[in-house]
């Protein structure tokens, strides 16, 4: 192996911006890049304030997936049971985590309601702080106002999410990407 530079990093060495060459007595990568240093090679220092930016980013970022997948849960539309009565309007969540399944994916769904189909969606139900699992009537508008939001809550949170990510980029302490809540 031909050493050209050499960084340290937390556990080990990078080797010409490729290699990753750990700190291991035994490994022959590290003797040649204890060789190198010896015969006068200058490691380059590993770089904290850069480590913790792009940990605190993943994490930013994480916590963005996690919002993003959490189900709407302000949404309105009338029990499957008793669709004329008012009264029988209610609250209910509608899961966005992908199933898998072609026929049951939420994009899938709110789809085929918004080209006019009526879809009996088994969901759960929220009564103040009360849930139960039932079945709403999933049609045009209830689909339109689901697909509005999540597009919406997208574009927020994607934005939020770039923004916090340009702050913490402008950090030059550990203690100034600390104090950034990513929070969502």
């Amino acid at each position: 192996m031909q050493i050209t530079k050499v960084q340290e990093q937390k556990n080990g060495y990078l080797v010409n911006d490729s290699i990753f060459v750990p700190n291991a007595q035994d490994n022959s990568d590290y003797q040649a890049v204890q060789k190198w240093i010896a015969d006068g090679g200058v490691v380059e220092a590993f770089d904290v304030l850069a480590e913790a930016k792009l940990t605190k980013i993943a994490k930013l970022k994480a916590n963005r997936n996690v919002a993003l997948g959490k189900p709407y849960d302000a949404c309105k539309a009338y029990e499957w049971d008793k669709p004329e009565i008012e009264e029988n309007e209610v609250y209910f969540e509608f899961s966005v985590e992908a199933t898998g399944i072609q026929l049951t994916e939420p994009n899938t769904i709110i789809f085929g309601a918004s080209l006019g189909s009526i879809i009996k969606y088994s969901c759960t139900i929220i009564e103040g702080e009360n849930r139960r699992e039932g079945y709403i009537i999933l049609d045009q508008a209830v689909a339109q106002n689901i697909s509005s939001h999540l597009a919406d809550r997208g574009t927020q949170y994607v934005a939020y999410a770039n923004d916090k990510e340009v702050e913490i980029n402008a950090c030059t302490t550990i203690e100034e990407i600390n104090l950034i809540n990513i929070e969502f």
